[in-house]
């Protein structure tokens, strides 16, 4: 059906109906991580969403088929000062993948974590992405946005 298109042509491969999205923060969230506060990021700016599953509002992907979804995110975290904790999460309806998780020395800064998973997802289920940062006197730390990709969510259907 024109629905389950798939087309190749002159070793061009094109699937326009599979499920895709790219989506980043657009401005800095202030304040909202460093006592290990799981702060879900809202990514509210789209470069793409193939299907509308997307929630730009929410920073939520829902899944319109049942299958294999492969799931990028990274954050941008500034102002941690001291000895601190990154963890970055990919949490679906499933269940939670935790990713980057490491220690700072004091002082640190500013810290980018990322990383991916292919998840198995069910139709209607959802996925987002967490933050936490641990080690911090207070939820002084910020999440950073910008104009450009730089703190990102992006998942494709692969099987």
């Amino acid at each position: 059906a024109a629905a389950d298109s798939l087309t190749v042509n002159a070793g061009t491969l094109s699937m326009p109906n599979i499920p895709a999205f790219l989506a980043y923060l657009s401005s800095t969230q202030t304040n909202k991580t460093g006592t290990g506060t799981q702060y879900t990021i809202p990514f509210d700016t789209e470069v793409f969403d193939q299907g509308s599953n997307f929630n730009n509002t929410t920073g939520t992907f829902t899944v319109p088929t049942t299958g294999r979804y492969l799931f990028a995110a990274a954050a941008l975290v500034t102002g941690g000062t001291i000895a601190t904790t990154y963890v970055l999460r990919i949490v679906t309806s499933n269940r939670t993948y935790r990713g980057a998780s490491f220690v700072i020395a004091a002082n640190a800064q500013d810290q980018q974590v990322s990383f991916g998973v292919v998840a198995d997802m069910d139709a209607s289920d959802t996925a987002t992405v967490t933050i936490a940062v641990t080690g911090d006197a207070g939820d002084t730390d910020d999440v950073f946005g910008t104009t450009s990709p730089i703190t990102y969510f992006s998942g494709v259907q692969v099987a």
